[in-house]
């Protein structure tokens, strides 16, 4: 809840600030290169109401982009079994058009047992990994 106040609360304060957006409208309007308007200004202003913009990780587009062992784990491991497939999957047990913490049932690799993803620690440890495999190493 905290961080919904906090966000309506910019949301307010942008909308409502016509300095704010006369500034960001002065910036635009300098006669400097993309990447210094954003490193000097743009950022530094945004980051005084608590914005921070970050690049979103890249998916590999070819094979190339993938390692060895990536693509050997994804092939294996993944629901699809498409190492370059483009939908979303569960950090912890792959699955796809899942995401870790949607309550659906992940499987252990290891040892085959289901649990709800993000288990309690009783079967398996916080990144999904079997205990009892991770015992036996």
């Amino acid at each position: 809840m905290y961080k919904i106040n906090e966000a309506m609360r910019i949301i307010d304060y942008i909308r409502n600030s016509p300095d704010f957006f006369n500034m960001l409208d002065l910036i635009w309007k300098m006669d400097t290169n993309p990447v210094d308007k954003w490193k000097n200004f743009v950022q530094p202003l945004l980051s005084t109401v608590r914005i921070v913009i970050q690049k979103p990780t890249e998916r590999p587009a070819t094979f190339d982009d993938l390692s060895g062992s990536e693509y050997t784990r994804r092939l294996a491991q993944r629901s699809c079994h498409l190492p370059l497939c483009e939908k979303k999957h569960c950090n912890e047990c792959d699955k796809c058009e899942h995401k870790v913490n949607d309550g659906h049932l992940c499987r252990c690799p290891v040892c085959g047992v289901e649990y709800i993803s993000r288990a309690d620690g009783e079967e398996h440890n916080l990144e999904g990994e079997c205990k009892e495999s991770s015992e036996e190493e």
